[in-house]
Parts: C-alpha cells; structure tokens; sequence
C-alpha cells in the first residue's frame, strides 16, 4: 500500500468512527451537543492535516515515478 492510500484509509476510518460517534450520541441524546461539537472540532484538525499529508505523499509518489522514467 502507497503512503497516500495508508492516508486515505486512515481518513476513511476517521470519517467512519467519527459518523458512528455522531449517530450514537444524536440517539443517546442531545445534552453534550458542547462536547460533540468540540470532538467535531478535533477530528476536523485531524483530518486537514491527514489531507495536507495525502497531498504531500501523492507530491512525492508522482516524483518518484517520474525520476524512474
């Protein structure tokens, strides 16, 4: 697996557990909306910088290729 599909799958774990995380606490209730919303906060941060990261990966795996050339 290239760097950027680890990237992109660790993206897509984050979407995933962060959209089970969000179902689960609309079904529990609706009283820790400040901490949701804090924990929206973080995995928002997260996933910026996992995207700058895929960028760069992708950057370098397409430089490589082409020095191979």
């Amino acid at each position: 697996m290239t760097e950027s599909q680890t990237i992109m799958s660790e993206i897509n774990r984050t979407v995933n557990r962060t959209g089970q995380q969000l179902a689960n606490k609309i079904i529990k209730s609706d009283n820790d909306l400040d901490n949701l919303m804090h924990n929206l906060e973080s995995i928002t941060v997260k996933l910026k910088e996992n995207q700058k990261a895929f960028h760069k990966a992708r950057l370098r795996e397409n430089e490589l290729s082409l020095a191979k050339v």
